[in-house]
Parts: structure tokens; sequence; C-alpha cells
């Protein structure tokens, strides 16, 4: 297990910094595999936020298609319109 500590660089005045501890099974052996992780932790966000609307919007757990084509072509379509929502949110 690795350990990146990521201090927040700007904080507010009055307010304490934040520092953020990720744990990683990947090798962070130089500066740039680092950056990496961090990166790979922002986009994280995005990611669960698209769950989120899939879930809640799409409701595709409670719509199961009994074939498998119809199934990925409602996951395709609830996916597009997930990333539309997203983007004009």
């Amino acid at each position: 297990m690795n350990v990146v500590a990521v201090p927040e660089m700007k904080g507010f005045p009055g307010i304490e910094a934040i520092r953020r501890v990720l744990l990683t099974h990947l090798p962070v052996r130089y500066l740039a595999s680092v950056a990496q992780k961090i990166a790979w932790y922002g986009i994280r966000w995005r990611i669960v936020t698209w769950h989120r609307v899939i879930k809640s919007g799409g409701k595709v757990e409670d719509r199961l298609p009994e074939k498998t084509e119809r199934l990925q072509r409602y996951r395709t379509l609830c996916s597009i319109s997930a990333a539309r929502l997203i983007r004009v949110t």
C-alpha cells in the first residue's frame, strides 16, 4: 500500500487548509506517478456523479430488459443522457 499526501496549496484566509491522504496499491516511485494518482482522484468525482445520475435519473436498476442486446442499448442511451445532463449542470 502506498500513501500520497496532498496538501491544499491555496486556501482561504482564516480557514485551515485541507490535507488529503490518498491510498493506492499502484506503484508511486516518481513525481510523475504521484501527479497521475492525484489527477485520477480528481476524475473520480466525475465518475461518482455520473453513476449517481444514471442510478437516480435513469433508474437503470429498475428497468432490466430480458435480452442482452436491449440491455446494452438501454445502458448506452442512459450513459449518453447522463453525460449530457452533467454537462448542462
